[in-house]
């Protein structure tokens, strides 16, 4: 997507014109991809890793939550419900991780 943006607007197509032909691409993300393939070249148009906040998890415990998630219910740990949300997921990591 990157690159056929750059593309495009290597072709004459302003920003604005991108961004309205490809809705799903805001114009300060062209803009933004365009100035880092004029600095770094397609390289620049990789997506940039943002340092944050280390995860609390272990490896081996974001491997079980992966198992949990797409493997069993919520039903058996006590939820009345089948589906996983944001909500259940924090409360059980709460009870069987303490994160």
């Amino acid at each position: 997507m990157r690159l056929a943006v750059i593309y495009l607007v290597s072709k004459g197509a302003t920003s604005h014109d991108v961004a309205i032909d490809l809705p799903m691409v805001k114009h300060v993300a062209v803009c933004e991809w365009v100035k880092r393939f004029n600095k770094s070249g397609v390289d620049g148009l990789y997506p940039i890793t943002q340092p944050g906040k280390p995860s609390k998890a272990t490896p081996e415990q974001l491997a079980k939550l992966k198992h949990i998630i797409l493997e069993e219910s919520p039903e058996n740990y006590g939820y009345n419900t089948g589906t996983w949300t944001g909500t259940l997921l924090i409360d059980w990591l709460d009870k069987n991780m303490n994160i």
